[in-house]
C-alpha cells in the first residue's frame, strides 16, 4: 500500500469519527441509532482505527514520529498494566478507553507528521463546514427550546448500562438542548466557534455568512450555563488577541509585548461584559415571550446562584477532596481508567463521592458509577498513578517550552497555528473543571488531539528550520 493513499485514509478516517461523534452527542440521534445497526457504529470506527493502528506500526512506524509521543503512549501502557491490577471489576471498559486513548494519541495526534499542512486545510475545509451545518441546526433546535420554555426528561439510550434519565431542553435555570451531556456540547460549540472566526478570517468572499454559526455557538454557550466553557472563552480570547495583535508588529520589543497585554486584557474584559449583557438579553426576551403580560419578570431565567449557593464549586472541591485524600491507593500505576469507580465504591464505600451517587443517581450507581473525578488531571492520576501523571505533566511541559520558544522566535504566527492554539487551550481548561480530554472518546478530545499534533508536528518543526538558518 503506498504511503500517500493509507495517509490520505487516516486523515478522513480522524475527520468521520469526529462527524459521527459529533452526531452521537445529539440527543434524538443516539436514540433513533439505537433502533438501527448503526448504533455500534463507535465500536466500529474503534475497530478501524486499532487496525489503521497496526497497518502503521507494521509498515510505516509514522506515529512513533510525532514530538513526545513516547511520553503518550506510556500512559496508555501503565493503564494496561492498571487493568490487570483491577481485572476483578471487568476489562471490557478499560480495553474500550485505552484502545481510543491509544488511537488519539496515535493516529490524531500524529496525523500532522504524516500530512502537509496544505493536504490537512484543503481536508479540513470539507467537513468542517459539515461540522458548521450539523451543529448550527442542533443548537438552533436547542435554543427555540429556550424561547418556548419546553424542557422535560427521558431515557436518551435504553440500552446502555446506566438509563437513568436525562435532563434536555431547557431546565433548572440551564439550556441542555437537545444534547447530552451538557458541558461537552458547550465545549463542541467552543471550539467550532473559534473555527468559525479562523474560517472568517481566511475568506474572502461571503465571510458574513460565518457569523450565522458563529452566533447559534456563542448563544449556545451562554444559555448552557456551563461556566467552564464561559471561563475558557475568556482566556482565549485574551490569548487570541494577544497573538493577532502582536503579529502586526516586523519586531516586538518589551514595550509592544506589554502594550499587547494591556490591550488584550481590555478586549477579555469586553468580552466578559457582552456575554453579561447578552445574558440578560436573552433571558428578558425569554420572560417576554412566557408570560401572560407585557412586562418582562424581574427574576434572570439563567441566573444558577440560587442553585449554587453555598457551593460555588458545584461540588467539585469535595469530590477533589475525596480523591486527593485517598492518593495512596492509587500507587504507581493507579486503578485503570475503567474500573476507578468500582474499585473505590468497593474499598471505600463511606466516601462522599460514593455515598451521593448511591443516594441521588440509584440507577448510576447501579451501572457502577459514583461521582467521577470532574478534573481530567486527577482522573490521569487516579487511573494511571504517579507514572501516568508524570508523563503527561512532562508532555504538556515539554509542549509548552517548545511554543513559548516558537511565539517568541516567530513573530508574524499564522492564523492556522494562533486559533489551534485556542483550541488547545480550551481542551486542557475543559480538563480542570470536568474529565475533559484525557481517556475520554468524544468531539472535543479528538479535536484537541488533532490539534495538538497540528502545531506540535506541523508548526513546531519550523522553530528547528528556523534556528539552523540563523
Amino acid at each position: 500500500m503506498k504511503k500517500e493513499f493509507f495517509d490520505k485514509i487516516v486523515l478522513h478516517y480522524i475527520w468521520i469519527t469526529i462527524v459521527v461523534f459529533t452526531l452521537m452527542i445529539i440527543s434524538p440521534v443516539l436514540s433513533f441509532l439505537t433502533k438501527t445497526p448503526f448504533y455500534h457504529l463507535q465500536s466500529y470506527l474503534g475497530i478501524f482505527g486499532a487496525l489503521l493502528l497496526a497497518v502503521d506500526v507494521l509498515l510505516q512506524r509514522t506515529v512513533f514520529k510525532a514530538k513526545y509521543v513516547y511520553l503518550l503512549y506510556l500512559i496508555s501502557f501503565i493503564a494496561l498494566i492498571a487493568t490487570v491490577r483491577t481485572r476483578e471489576f471487568g476489562i471490557k471498559d478499560n480495553l474500550f478507553s485505552i484502545a481510543w486513548a491509544t488511537i488519539s494519541f496515535s493516529l490524531f495526534y500524529s496525523i500532522s507528521a504524516r500530512i502537509e499542512k496544505e493536504e490537512f486545510i484543503k481536508t479540513m475545509d470539507m467537513y468542517i463546514h459539515l461540522l458548521f451545518l450539523i451543529w448550527s441546526i442542533a443548537c438552533l433546535v436547542s435554543i427555540a427550546q429556550f424561547f418556548m420554555d419546553i424542557g422535560y426528561t427521558y431515557v436518551i439510550n435504553p440500552l446502555a448500562e446506566d438509563v437513568s434519565i436525562a435532563r434536555q431542553g431547557f431546565l433548572q435555570n440551564r439550556l441542555f438542548g437537545i444534547f447530552d451531556p451538557i458541558n461537552h456540547a458547550a465545549y463542541i460549540s467552543l471550539m467550532l466557534f473559534i473555527l468559525t472566526l479562523y474560517e472568517f478570517r481566511k475568506k474572502r468572499k461571503f465571510k458574513w455568512l460565518y457569523s450565522i454559526p458563529a452566533v447559534l455557538f456563542v448563544v449556545h454557550i451562554i444559555l448552557s450555563g456551563s461556566r467552564s466553557a464561559k471561563f475558557s472563552l475568556l482566556i482565549c480570547s485574551f490569548i487570541g488577541f494577544f497573538l493577532l495583535y502582536r503579529s502586526h508588529f516586523k519586531k516586538v520589543n518589551f514595550k509592544r509585548t506589554v502594550i499587547a497585554l494591556v490591550l488584550s486584557a481590555c478586549f477579555m474584559v469586553g468580552v466578559y461584559y457582552s456575554i453579561r449583557v447578552y445574558s440578560n438579553g436573552l433571558s428578558t426576551i425569554s420572560s417576554l415571550l412566557n408570560t401572560n403580560n407585557s412586562k418582562p419578570s424581574d427574576k434572570d431565567v439563567l441566573d444558577r446562584n440560587e442553585d449554587l449557593k453555598d457551593n460555588f464549586s458545584n461540588n467539585r472541591l469535595a469530590i477533589w477532596k475525596d480523591y486527593l485524600d485517598n492518593y495512596r491507593e492509587f500507587g504507581v500505576i493507579g486503578l485503570s481508567p475503567g474500573n476507578y469507580m468500582k474499585y473505590i465504591a468497593k474499598n471505600q464505600p463511606n466516601l462522599y463521592i460514593v455515598q451521593y451517587v448511591k443516594t441521588n443517581f440509584p440507577e448510576k450507581f447501579a451501572a457502577g458509577a459514583i461521582y467521577h473525578t470532574h478534573n481530567g488531571y486527577l482522573k490521569v492520576f487516579v487511573s494511571t498513578g504517579y507514572i501516568g501523571i508524570l508523563s503527561l505533566l512532562a508532555f504538556l511541559l515539554l509542549s509548552f517550552k517548545d511554543n513559548f520558544l516558537y511565539v517568541k522566535r516567530i513573530t508574524h504566527v499564522q492564523d492556522l497555528y494562533v486559533f489551534s492554539f485556542l483550541i488547545v487551550i480550551s481542551g486542557l481548561i475543559s480538563a480542570i473543571f470536568d474529565q475533559g480530554i484525557f481517556f475520554m472518546e468524544n468531539t472535543p478530545a479528538f479535536f484537541f488531539w488533532m490539534f495538538a499534533g497540528l502545531i506540535m508536528n506541523g508548526f513546531i518543526p519550523e522553530l528547528v528550520n528556523t534556528k539552523k538558518s540563523v
